[in-house]
C-alpha cells in the first residue's frame, strides 16, 4: 500500500512541474525553476531591437550570470551571441534594447531569449523569433534604361550578404552587381534582351532561405527604352530615306509614344525610315538629328546635310516666250531636289501661279510682265536656287501686213516680234488659221470664202486654252474669186484642163456642168483636172461653189 501511495505522489509532482507557463530549460536536479513570462517584441528599426519579458518566479540558488542570447541559422549552421546583463535580475518585468555590432542580415530568421545561469542550472525563456534586417530603396526605384546601360539604385543595403542574387522578371539568370563600401548604392548592367521599347522589366534581390522558401525584394522597375545609332547617311536628297537602327526598337505593334525623333528642331513619333520631305516645318540645308527616349534627349554629333542643286541644273525651254505662254524648266534629279517640296517659282521677281510638277521639272505660265531677260528661281523651305540660264519675255507685237486686199486662199504675211517655230492663231473675220512663225513673220492663206472687209487679229494660246491677242489688228478687203481663163474650149474625156483666176478655195465645190471633177493640183489662182470619162458630149461650163456665191467660166467647154 505504501508503494502505491509513493507512486501517486510522484505522478502529482510531475504534473505540477509540467503545468508551468514556459518551456524553460532546467538542469537536472533543480526542483524549483526560474520562470519567465512570454517574450514580446516592443520595437524594431534598422539599428536596434527592443524586447521584453517578465521574471515570474525564482529560486534561492545563487545566480552567477543572467542576460540574453541572440542567434540565427545560416547555411545549416547556428550562430549565437550571448550578452551578459549582470548577476542580479529583478523579479518582474525585464526589457532590453539590442544594438548589433554589424547590421542585421536581411532575409535571416533571428531568435532571442533571456537566460539565468546558477551554480545548479541554466534557465531560459521562450525563444522569440524575428526578422530584423531590412532593405530600402531611396533613389532609382523607377528608371529608363537600354541594353548595356549601367543602373544605379540608392538606398539602405547593409544587410545584403553573399547569398543574395540579382535577377530580373524575364528569366532566372543571375546578374552581376556591386555594392559600394557605404552599402547605400547598388550598381549593375542591364543584360542583353530583345524587349521592345516601352516594355517593363523588374530587377529583384533574391535569397534562397530554404528549398521551398525564397526572400524576394524588388530593387527597381526599369522601362526599356530604345537606343538609336547615328544614321549612316550623311548627305541626302530631299526624298531619300533615312534609316534608323539600334537596340530595343519598337515592334510594329508596340507602344512607341515615348520614342520621338528629333530632326531640325522638329519632334515626331519614331519611324524606322523617314525622308526629310515629309517632315513639316523643316527649313535650311543642315539638320541636327537625334531622338527623345524616356527622359533622355540624345543629339548625334554630326548633322544631316541636304544635297542642293546648282543653278546650272535648271534648264529653261523655250528661252524666248510671251507673257501667259507656257514654259518648262527641267534638270537632273529634279524629283529628288523638288519633287516632295512646296515650291514657289519666280520669273525675275514675279511669282508663278499654280506650277505643275512632273518627274523631271515644272510646267508653268509666264506671268504678265514687262519685256526683258529674266532668271528663273525655285524657292522652297530648304533652298533658293536661281538659274544660270535666262528667259526672254516679249509682249506680242505686230508691225506690218503684206496686203490689205486679198482673194480666198491667197497668202498673207504679217511681220512682228514673233517667236520662231511658234504656232499662232490668225483670225480673219469668223475664220481661223494656224500659222507657224519663221524669221519674225507668219504667212497664211485667206481662209475666208466670203467677200467684204475683214478684221485680222493674231493671238497665241496657252496649254490651258487661254488666248492672248496682240494689241494691233488689220482690216483687209476680201474680194470674190473669179475665173480668168481656161486653156481649152473643147476637148475629149481624159484631157487635162487648166483653169486660171483668183480665189480658188480648197473648201469650194468644183464641177463641169453637173458632174464633179477630180483635181490634179490646185493653188489659189490655178487648178487642173481631167475631163470625166462618163461626161456626155456637149457644151458645159466650169463652176465653183464658194458657199455664198458661184464662179463660172466665161466660155463653154465643148466635149467631143
Amino acid at each position: 500500500m505504501k508503494t502505491l501511495i509513493h507512486y501517486i505522489l510522484f505522478l502529482i509532482t510531475l504534473l505540477v512541474i509540467g503545468c508551468s507557463k514556459t518551456e524553460d530549460r532546467v538542469e537536472a536536479g533543480i526542483t524549483k525553476p526560474f520562470l519567465f513570462d512570454e517574450m514580446k517584441l516592443e520595437s524594431m528599426n534598422g539599428e536596434s531591437i527592443v524586447f521584453s519579458s517578465k521574471l515570474l518566479e525564482e529560486n534561492k540558488d545563487k545566480i552567477t550570470d543572467y542576460g540574453i542570447v541572440i542567434g540565427y541559422t545560416q547555411s545549416g549552421e547556428t550562430n549565437e551571441e550571448k550578452i551578459s546583463l549582470g548577476t542580479t535580475p529583478i523579479l518582474g518585468p525585464i526589457s532590453y534594447e539590442y544594438k548589433p555590432k554589424s547590421p542585421f542580415k536581411v532575409a535571416t530568421d533571428y531568435y532571442v531569449q533571456f537566460y539565468i545561469q546558477t551554480a545548479k542550472g541554466f534557465y531560459t525563456s521562450h525563444k522569440l523569433p524575428f526578422t530584423a534586417g531590412y532593405l530600402q530603396v531611396t533613389e532609382g526605384l523607377h528608371q529608363y534604361a537600354n541594353t548595356g546601360d549601367t543602373i544605379s539604385v540608392g538606398g539602405n543595403f547593409d544587410g545584403i550578404d553573399k547569398d543574395f542574387k540579382l535577377k530580373n522578371s524575364i528569366n532566372d539568370v543571375s546578374i552581376p552587381f556591386t555594392i559600394n563600401t557605404e552599402k547605400n548604392l547598388i550598381t549593375f548592367i542591364v543584360p542583353q534582351n530583345s524587349l521592345d521599347h516601352g516594355a517593363g522589366i523588374r530587377f529583384n534581390l533574391v535569397k534562397q532561405k530554404s528549398n521551398t522558401e525564397k526572400f524576394i525584394f524588388e530593387l527597381c522597375e526599369t522601362i526599356i527604352v530604345a537606343k538609336l545609332n547615328p544614321p549612316s547617311e550623311k548627305k541626302v536628297y530631299l526624298t531619300d530615306a533615312i534609316t534608323f537602327t539600334g537596340t530595343n526598337l519598337p515592334g510594329p505593334y508596340s507602344y512607341r509614344d515615348e520614342l520621338w525623333l528629333l530632326i531640325g528642331g522638329q519632334k515626331f513619333k519614331f519611324q524606322s525610315t523617314i525622308s526629310l520631305a515629309i517632315i513639316d516645318g523643316l527649313k535650311g540645308t543642315s539638320f541636327k538629328i537625334g531622338y527623345l527616349s524616356g527622359n533622355d534627349s540624345i543629339i548625334f554629333p554630326h548633322p544631316i546635310e541636304l544635297l542642293q542643286p546648282g543653278g546650272q541644273n535648271i534648264h529653261i525651254s523655250p528661252k524666248v516666250v510671251h507673257p501667259s505662254s507656257n514654259s518648262l524648266i527641267t534638270g537632273d534629279n529634279f524629283e529628288k531636289f523638288y519633287g516632295a517640296a512646296w515650291n514657289t517659282i519666280y520669273v525675275g521677281k514675279q511669282v508663278v501661279e499654280k506650277p505643275s510638277y512632273y518627274d523631271r521639272g515644272f510646267s508653268f505660265k509666264i506671268p504678265q510682265m514687262k519685256d526683258g531677260t529674266y532668271t528663273v528661281t525655285i524657292s522652297n523651305p530648304f533652298f533658293n536656287i536661281s538659274s544660270t540660264e535666262t528667259v526672254e519675255v516679249r509682249k506680242l507685237k505686230i508691225a506690218d501686213i503684206s496686203t490689205t486686199t486679198v482673194y480666198p486662199e491667197e497668202k498673207i504675211t504679217i511681220k512682228g516680234n514673233f517667236i520662231d517655230y511658234t504656232n499662232y492663231v490668225v483670225r480673219i473675220g469668223e475664220h481661223e488659221v494656224i500659222a507657224l512663225a519663221l524669221n519674225g513673220e507668219i504667212t497664211f492663206n485667206n481662209s475666208s470664202e466670203s467677200s467684204g472687209t475683214k478684221t485680222v487679229s493674231v493671238c497665241y494660246v496657252a496649254n490651258d486654252g487661254e488666248t492672248t491677242f496682240a494689241d494691233k489688228t488689220f482690216n483687209v478687203k476680201s474680194e470674190k474669186g473669179f475665173i480668168s481663163s481656161v486653156n481649152k474650149t473643147e476637148g475629149y474625156p481624159g484631157d487635162v484642163i487648166t483653169v486660171k483666176g483668183k480665189g480658188f478655195s480648197v473648201f469650194a465645190t468644183y464641177k463641169l456642168g453637173n458632174t464633179p471633177i477630180i483635181m490634179l493640183n490646185r493653188t489659189s489662182d490655178e487648178f487642173t483636172f481631167l475631163i470625166p470619162t462618163n461626161l456626155p458630149k456637149g457644151k458645159s461650163k466650169i463652176s465653183i461653189n464658194m458657199g455664198d456665191y458661184i464662179l463660172e467660166s466665161p466660155d463653154y467647154l465643148d466635149i467631143k
